[in-house]
């Protein structure tokens, strides 16, 4: 099994990993590509073998990548929000019409998992060498549980346009 380097993105740069698996693929490719390889037409075998040695230093880079990407969407008055929102129904749609409980099993899973790291962390010390390593792993697990919530619960921004509707307010 190789390295999942979109896993990774997805931790680290959401909004590109979600154009990846859209419409908007070619936007996400070129700006990891530029971030990670200095060009703008790397493939993604490219992207993949960059990111399988991936540092701090290679992960603010992508951080960077992200927050430019998002600032180009909204140039470009793409919503991704929209997207994200649609392809969560979409998944929904497909887990009730199969009546497929593997998300309910992984929401559960990823619950307990993220609880028992957290006591772990309180009871044993993380080794100096390794910190950096478990932190991202950490994070990416942490990333993985938000959406999980968010894929039962529906996500904020939809909360917060709930809160607005039921004020009467339309800011």
């Amino acid at each position: 099994m190789g390295f999942d380097w979109k896993s990774l993105v997805k931790s680290v740069a959401p909004t590109i990993a979600t154009a990846l698996g859209g419409p908007f693929a070619g936007y996400g490719v070129r700006a990891l590509s530029s971030a990670l390889l200095g060009k703008e037409d790397g493939k993604e075998d490219e992207i993949a073998a960059a990111l399988a040695g991936a540092d701090p230093e290679m992960l603010l880079k992508m951080k960077q990548a992200e927050q430019s990407f998002k600032v180009t969407m909204k140039e470009l008055d793409i919503k991704m929000e929209d997207i994200e929102a649609r392809d969560r129904a979409s998944a929904r749609e497909r887990q009730m019409a199969l009546g497929d409980v593997t998300p309910a099993v992984l929401a559960y899973i990823l619950t307990v998992g993220i609880f028992l790291v957290i006591l772990g962390l309180f009871k044993y010390a993380i080794p100096e060498v390794n910190q950096s390593t478990i932190y991202i792993l950490i994070g990416a697990l942490g990333t993985a549980w938000v959406s999980a919530m968010q894929y039962f619960h529906g996500s904020s921004s939809g909360s917060k346009r709930k809160d607005v509707l039921m004020r009467g307010n339309n800011n």
